[in-house]
């Protein structure tokens, strides 16, 4: 027992690599990201770094016109009439696909995860909307930004399958800047739109990374479960013969 329990031990400090543990801190520092800036609201009210964004925002749209558009179309593409197509569409794809079937578990769990994690701390945070101006309609809670959390995780999701899946080249790194790029877009467009603060954005980004993570771990220790199952095992030798 003590043998087998040494073997384990050594197994799982092989698995701390730098990677691992620069993972696992980042995915601590998103939690407490979150719980820390609940906790400042509860207790104090808004940060003093959410009315400086709103005058910078305020600032940009009064030097450019135009950009109030742009900032309305990029927080229509983190609404539902374009996420939930999307994410279908991922699904079937790799639902059809043989190798890559395990990431169709990936989807919804990521979105639909996301989605019901984001109503729950609405809830228990139940922060209101900004009292500024809203250039686009918006209902509910505040904190954390739903746009920005179904943002980081879903972008995040199909950055992470790029990462692992597109061979080097222009469409590999095109998605792997061009993703996070448009996660920080559409957060950052529902604070230019005045519907959420800086800090509803920050913790939205946080928990949705957080979420990913988890959802990345835990469907990766299932998927690897599975395939140990599936590996047949090698057949008995032959027993030796007596001459």
């Amino acid at each position: 027992m003590i043998r087998a329990a040494r073997r384990r031990l050594g197994a799982a400090l092989a698995l701390l690599t730098l990677e691992t543990v620069l993972l696992l801190g980042a995915w601590l520092a998103c939690v407490g990201l979150v719980l820390a800036f609940g906790e400042w609201w509860l207790a104090r009210g808004t940060f003093g770094f959410d009315g400086a964004a709103f005058a910078l925002m305020a600032r940009a749209n009064a030097a450019i016109p135009l950009l109030t558009p742009v900032m309305v179309g990029f927080t229509w593409i983190g609404t539902q009439y374009v996420m939930v197509p999307l994410g279908v569409g991922l699904l079937l794809w790799f639902a059809l696909r043989r190798r890559h079937r395990w990431h169709s578990w990936r989807v919804p769990v990521v979105a639909l995860g996301s989605t019901l994690l984001n109503g729950l701390l609405k809830i228990t945070y139940h922060r209101p909307r900004p009292l500024v101006p809203h250039l686009v309609a918006a209902h509910g809670l505040s904190f954390p930004s739903g746009h920005a959390m179904v943002a980081a995780s879903f972008w995040g999701l199909l950055w992470w399958l790029a990462r692992r899946n597109l061979p080097p080249g222009a469409r590999r790194t095109a998605a792997l800047w061009g993703l996070p790029v448009l996660a920080l877009l559409v957060g950052g467009s529902r604070v230019y739109l005045g519907v959420h603060y800086a800090s509803d954005v920050l913790a939205g980004f946080a928990a949705g990374l957080a979420w990913l993570g988890l959802s990345l771990a835990v469907i990766g220790r299932f998927e690897r479960r599975a395939a140990r199952a599936l590996v047949p095992e090698e057949p008995l030798a032959p027993p030796a013969s007596d001459e």
